[in-house]
């Protein structure tokens, strides 16, 4: 079990979330170590999509944006 989601499930994730958390599930399948993954959690006044917590790598927070490609109109650096 090397990728615990807390809770295993959340009904209110949408569909891109849903993507990064089934992304996230493969990616972790062959590590050795069990590492967390809170889904919605509540930190005070904000709650981000995903807290990863992994003890080879550390702590991610993550927060999914949905978009097209073709909505990107320019690139400025």
């Amino acid at each position: 079990m090397p990728l615990v989601a807390i809770p295993e499930s959340i009904e209110s994730l949408n569909r891109s979330e849903k993507s990064v958390m089934k992304s996230l599930k493969w990616i972790y399948l062959s590590e050795k170590g069990i590492s967390y993954l809170y889904l919605e959690p509540k930190l005070q006044k904000v709650t981000p999509d995903f807290i990863l917590i992994d003890p080879d790598r550390g702590v991610v927070i993550i927060e999914v944006k949905a978009w097209r490609l073709s909505s990107i109109k320019s690139i400025n650096n």
